[in-house]
């Protein structure tokens, strides 16, 4: 599993490290095909960050999917995944599955509710 966080400040970091949307892409490109479906990308976005930071950080892993899935259509039926039948693309999803967890942060400050029975 790789762990993808950004932060209340729209840093964005992979595994602990700050990182680039370029370093996401080539990254999440190569753990996406060496793990192949045993992989797990968990994305943690604090819910003070920006959406457009989010959507970045959502567009870089759907691009490293796309990647993959039309080089694995190319390969096996010669044309890109866009242009496969639809049980071409189910055949290809199901070898390159997107294995996306989302976590939302709450910080204490944020955590105020109240309540229970006792």
């Amino acid at each position: 599993m790789i762990r993808i966080v950004i932060d209340a400040e729209n840093q964005v970091t992979l595994d602990g490290k700050a990182i680039t949307m370029k370093e996401l892409l080539q990254r999440t490109t190569q753990f996406i095909q060496t793990n192949g479906k045993g992989h797990l990308i968990q994305l943690q976005s604090d819910r003070n960050a920006s959406y457009e930071t989010y959507l970045h950080v959502q567009n870089q892993l759907v691009a490293a999917y796309n990647t993959l899935r039309n080089q694995r259509s190319l390969n096996l039926f010669g044309k890109e995944f866009e242009l496969c039948s639809y049980e071409q693309q189910k055949q290809i999803a199901d070898e390159v599955p997107m294995r996306i967890s989302e976590v939302y942060a709450v910080s204490k400050a944020d955590n105020t509710e109240e309540g229970g029975m006792e």
